[in-house]
């Protein structure tokens, strides 16, 4: 009896979850019968290409466009309260149904992704971009960072936020800025910042200790 009730409690509180994702997703544009959402978990298995009579995730964001940016940017800066966090690793964890909730640290993989599909589409998002690697989570920040420097857009813009995170608090937030910076413009870099061995940035040229 005690197990039939758990059972009964835990199937109301996954259909309560899915009435409210259902909810938002109605509200969400569509490609081909599917929402942004749907795209996004479709990445993961679909990639950029062509599936049977599936249209590839790179035609569906790249169809959404500029439509598309206020669901990736809403995922970009969604964090799991401990709450959340608890909820989605027993929801998650258990066995007596296959059903898995993505985490907010999922959803932000996915959306780095989406950004990469949209090129030019996303520009619009720049401005909150920029808020967002300044953001305190460091999830929020590394994978905003990630999207704002896969956009090809002006060197002095693209430079003036990625110099701006060489000093973030997180090593692999400043690392990962300063090796973007080397690939993208390997000669200004020089006169910018090294990473030197101690997983810390240096000035050229600055004695290492």
């Amino acid at each position: 009896m005690k197990r039939r009730r758990t059972i009964l409690i835990f199937l109301a509180l996954i259909l309560l979850v899915s009435g409210i994702s259902h909810f938002w997703l109605n509200h969400e544009p569509e490609f081909h019968g599917k929402t942004v959402t749907q795209w996004l978990d479709r990445i993961e298995d679909m990639g950029a290409h062509h599936s049977d009579n599936e249209v590839g995730c790179e035609a569906a964001f790249a169809a959404f466009g500029t439509n598309a940016l206020p669901v990736l940017l809403k995922y970009s800066k969604a964090r799991d309260g401990k709450l959340r966090a608890g909820f989605l690793r027993f929801i998650n964890g258990q066995k007596l149904v296959p059903i898995h909730f993505k985490t907010a640290e999922e959803r932000r993989g996915q959306v780095y992704l989406a950004f990469v599909y949209l090129g030019t589409n996303a520009w619009p998002a720049v401005p909150e971009l920029t808020k967002l690697v300044k953001d305190p989570d460091e999830g929020v920040r590394r994978y905003a960072l990630g999207c704002f420097a896969n956009l090809h857009l002006d060197m002095d813009t693209w430079l003036g936020v990625m110099t701006n995170c060489l000093d973030d608090a997180s090593p692999v937030v400043s690392q990962y800025a300063a090796e973007r910076i080397r690939l993208r413009y390997p000669v200004e870099a020089r006169y910018l910042v090294v990473p030197n061995p101690a997983g810390k940035l240096a000035p050229p040229n600055k004695p290492k200790k």
